[in-house]
């Protein structure tokens, strides 16, 4: 489905001739390059195929380099986190990250409609205490989700940027 790889897709690799052709954008944008060279009669066409390698005669292995040892995985919490320190966390911690604060981000949300029924209802201003409570958590959770979005969309960005 091409809207869907449309959605989906930010770069196409094209397989061709023993090569790999990397087209960055979307699939459509893909197929107007495409296009473009066809018309400019710069695509290649398929060659003959081509004879099949012979096999070499075996050869003794080389002794295998010790592996270095992996470096360890950057773990962040939200409170040690700024724009930059995304940039810096592994993919795997920061998807983990991603999801965990959209998690957040639904609570809140749900969080902030169940005050805004609640600070809705006339009967409850009728306590001048759970009045004051009530809108003093709706402006806590206000402020909560705010500094969730500016998070996720913060990682969003980190995450867009590396390749999938």
């Amino acid at each position: 489905d091409r809207h869907f790889l449309d959605q989906v897709a930010t770069v196409v690799w094209r397989v061709e001739d023993g090569g790999v052709h990397v087209y960055p954008g979307t699939y459509s944008e893909y197929r107007w390059h495409r296009e473009q060279q066809e018309a400019r009669g710069e695509v290649p066409t398929p060659g003959p195929a081509r004879p099949k390698k012979k096999k070499k005669a075996p050869q003794p292995e080389p002794e295998p380099e010790p592996e270095p040892e992996p470096e360890p995985a950057v773990v962040a919490s939200a409170a040690d986190c700024g724009p930059n320190k995304y940039a810096e966390m592994n993919t795997f911690n920061l998807r983990r990250l991603h999801e965990k604060t959209e998690s957040s981000i639904l609570e809140a949300e749900e969080r902030k409609a169940e005050l805004e029924a609640r600070l809705s209802d006339p009967s409850l201003y009728a306590d001048e205490s759970a009045s004051r409570d009530a809108t003093s958590a709706y402006d806590e959770v206000r402020e909560s989700l705010e500094s969730l979005y500016e998070k996720w969309e913060s990682i969003s960005e980190a995450l867009g940027g590396r390749k999938r």
